[in-house]
């Protein structure tokens, strides 16, 4: 079985681009770690970093088709304006209707990420 790398993105490119590299791998920690280093430091905005992210994350269409973990990942990373978007994609994720219990689950998190069910 082949080992899945992570990839560090070096130092020296632009912390954009490098919170758009692990946006992309769905590296959560070391988006936040990175985004929270470029905003201390006065790098960037808050605003920045936001669409950064947002311009790395996988269409509302695409995210759909993603496993619901990582769709539900992608809503909470994403900003206020497309979380919405994504919250639609969570609430008619395809099977969801067979699994109350999962339904529940993802309504509550689409309240922790300040989204209505």
């Amino acid at each position: 079985m082949e080992e899945k790398r992570e990839t560090v993105a070096p130092k020296e490119i632009d912390p954009l681009a490098r919170i758009a590299m692990y946006v992309k791998q769905m590296n959560w920690n070391r988006v936040k770690a990175l985004a929270e280093e470029a905003v201390t430091s006065g790098q960037f905005t808050d605003e920045q970093i936001e669409q950064a992210v947002d311009a790395a994350l996988p269409s509302p269409e695409r995210a759909a088709r993603l496993p619901i973990n990582r769709l539900a990942a992608v809503a909470a990373i994403a900003s206020p304006a497309r979380k919405k978007e994504y919250a639609m994609a969570l609430k008619n994720y395809p099977g969801l209707d067979a699994f109350p219990d999962h339904k529940a689950q993802i309504a509550e998190h689409m309240q922790l990420i300040g989204v209505e069910a």
